[in-house]
């Protein structure tokens, strides 16, 4: 049994892009030390969606979902097994996404950038992760395809009490899905807000809190 404590439910917290001496920081490190310093112990079970570098560019969008999304007692007769994992999938946003990305003997390198963008995404989606990572998601998307992560994502949020950070390329388009805003000051602080434009807030209430973290270099 995993000792992970949850922060908790249905929370997608939205990250400032800052600048520290000169350099961005790693969105990745940014995601880590947030949990760890807001009292996750031990292996944080997380998915990570950054373009392709969660992808295998070899390896088919198949095989990427097998090696890394779909549960491993699935890999046996896998054609099958994944068939009916995504048949199965409750979540009907989540399913149009793998239908949008067709053939799913494609490989990874013979795909447009708005596709690998989408296997990227989806994949992190398919995971059974507590924790999802996004850094600029919305990049290379179309509206329809956007629209369609988003309500995705809201209801792996809602339906599965998952934890979603994002690292916007463009903040203003999380602003109505965002339940808290994410900053750091220049001396490696860490503070979050409830969103205050949220109209309907379906989260227990809570005080706005500091964190502090040593800088990382």
């Amino acid at each position: 049994m995993s000792n992970v404590i949850k922060i908790n439910f249905k929370k997608i917290y939205l990250f400032q892009k800052e600048k520290h001496s000169g350099n961005y920081t790693n969105p990745l490190k940014s995601f880590l030390y947030f949990l760890k310093h807001q009292g996750i112990k031990g292996i944080i079970d997380f998915s990570y969606s950054w373009n392709n570098d969660s992808l295998h560019a070899e390896m088919t969008i198949k095989d990427n979902f097998l090696l890394d999304a779909v549960p491993t007692s699935f890999i046996k007769d896998r054609e099958n097994n994944l068939r009916e994992f995504i048949e199965t999938l409750k979540n009907p946003y989540l399913s149009q996404l793998v239908k949008s990305l067709g053939d799913l003997d494609q490989k990874i390198n013979t795909l447009s950038s708005e596709k690998i963008k989408l296997v990227s995404l989806t994949k992190s989606l398919l995971s059974s992760s507590d924790y999802i990572f996004f850094v600029e998601p919305e990049t290379s998307l179309t509206t329809d395809h956007l629209n369609l992560f988003k309500e995705a994502m809201k209801f792996e949020v809602t339906n599965y009490s998952r934890v979603i950070m994002i690292y916007p390329y463009e903040p203003d388009i999380w602003v109505d899905l965002a339940t808290h805003f994410v900053t750091r000051n220049d001396e490696s602080i860490f503070e979050d807000r409830l969103n205050p434009l949220l109209r309907e807030q379906t989260l227990p209430k809570e005080n706005e809190h500091s964190v502090g973290l040593k800088k990382v270099s």
